[in-house]
Order: C-alpha cells, then sequence, then structure tokens
C-alpha cells in the first residue's frame, strides 16, 4: 500500500469491475484483443494499438503472468488516447522479451464508470454499473500527532431493467466482497450497507430500477 491516491484507487477498482464481465463485452460495446510486443533491452512503455483502451485484462512476459500494480501500472481513467494506451512495467525487460497484453478498447463508451449516472442518459447506456466515493474522513492518531487515517465511503450501484437488477447486484456485491482484501491501493474495503431494489426513473416505455451498496474502506495511518 503506497500512499492514498484517489485515481489509483478509482482506475483498480475499475479494472476490476471491467475485467470480470459480469457484462458482456457485447453489452459493454468493447472489443477483447491481445497485443504481442518485443521488447528492447531495458523498455518499459508498451504503446497499445488501439485507442480507447478501457481495461486491461493481463500482461505477460515470456507467458509469465505478471500482477498489476506490482509488475506494472496501467492508466485508464483518464482515457486520454496517448495514457490510456501505455501499459508501463516497473522494471524494465530484457532485450527480445515478448510482451503479451490483453485487454479491452472501445472507440464509443462503456457502461460501468466510476461515477456517478447522468440524468440526461439514453435508454442505450443501460444497464449500467457505477461507483464513486461518496466522503472522506480523516482521523488524527492521537491528539499531539501529525499521523492520520483516511476513511473512504465507497457506494457501488446498478440501474437496470427489474429482470436482471437482482442478478447483477449480487455478482457486483461478491466480486467486490472477494477482493476487499487483496486490493494493491486499498489495505482493506469493509461492507457497510445494501439497499433494496428502487424505482430510479422511466426512459420512453421502460422502467429501470437501482440497487446499491456501500463499502468504508479505512486506510494506514499517514504523515499530514
Amino acid at each position: 500500500m503506497a500512499t492514498l491516491n484517489e485515481l489509483k484507487i478509482r482506475e483498480e477498482i475499475l479494472n476490476l469491475i471491467r475485467n470480470s464481465d459480469i457484462f458482456s463485452t457485447t453489452l459493454r460495446g468493447v472489443t477483447t484483443v491481445a497485443d504481442t510486443l518485443t521488447a528492447t533491452a531495458g523498455q518499459t512503455d508498451f504503446i497499445l494499438s488501439n485507442d480507447g483502451v478501457k481495461n486491461v485484462r493481463s500482461l505477460k512476459i515470456n507467458d509469465v503472468v505478471k500482477k498489476i500494480y506490482t509488475d506494472y501500472d496501467i492508466n485508464i481513467v483518464e482515457e486520454t488516447k496517448t495514457e490510456s494506451k501505455t501499459v508501463s512495467l516497473v522494471v524494465g525487460a530484457s532485450l527480445d522479451d515478448e510482451i503479451k497484453i490483453e485487454y479491452d478498447y472501445s472507440s464509443t463508451g462503456d457502461n460501468i464508470y466510476p461515477d456517478f449516472p447522468d440524468d440526461g442518459l439514453t435508454i442505450k447506456s443501460f444497464p449500467r454499473i457505477y461507483f464513486d466515493i461518496l466522503s472522506t474522513a480523516n482521523t488524527n492518531r492521537s491528539a499531539n500527532d501529525t499521523l492520520q487515517q483516511k476513511n473512504l465511503l465507497f457506494e457501488f450501484g446498478v440501474i437496470s431493467f427489474n429482470k436482471e437488477i437482482n442478478n447483477y447486484e449480487y455478482q457486483l456485491y461478491s466480486l467486490i466482497f472477494d477482493n476487499r482484501k487483496s486490493l494493491f491501493w486499498l489495505n482493506l474495503l469493509r461492507p457497510n450497507g445494501r439497499s433494496a431494489k428502487e424505482p430510479y426513473k422511466k426512459v420512453g416505455s421502460n422502467m429501470l430500477f437501482s440497487k446499491i451498496f456501500t463499502y468504508n474502506a479505512p486506510t494506514e495511518f499517514e504523515r499530514d
């Protein structure tokens, strides 16, 4: 765990959810491909061949699977053409190493985002998964100490049609729960609350429903 970095926290959770296939690639409107690149000596940055990279599923060096953030870094939240296409190794590759990167891309949008949905979205944007940080609270270790622990409160939500929403929400909740202790950028996600199914809004003749749940995420103590 490094110093609190909200951008990387959002990115890691976003990549996890998009990789999970709770929503199929067809539903999301993305294509899964794998680029195979040959490294130069000490090369760290590798540029993927497609714009609009949404998530990186895996990276292998000479067929050995590497671990995200421990062995390589990604840049998918900002989704600019240059940054989202760049995958960076923590340690430079050796000459002629084979780097294979599997990822999803799309020239349009996605149905999974790290922010609350816009009220003006059309029916084509649903079903939708979202999450965001609701609040950040700081707690000093002691009255005379500059060490602080930050506690993030996350909201995760699914907006979908009536017959699908329970299954989607269950899969999303299970995914976050199963990975609550294994995230690189957070120490631990703790379940907080879970809502009933509620009407969200009507779009044309379609009635959408929402289900949400929240998680607390206390961080390590850090010097203010």
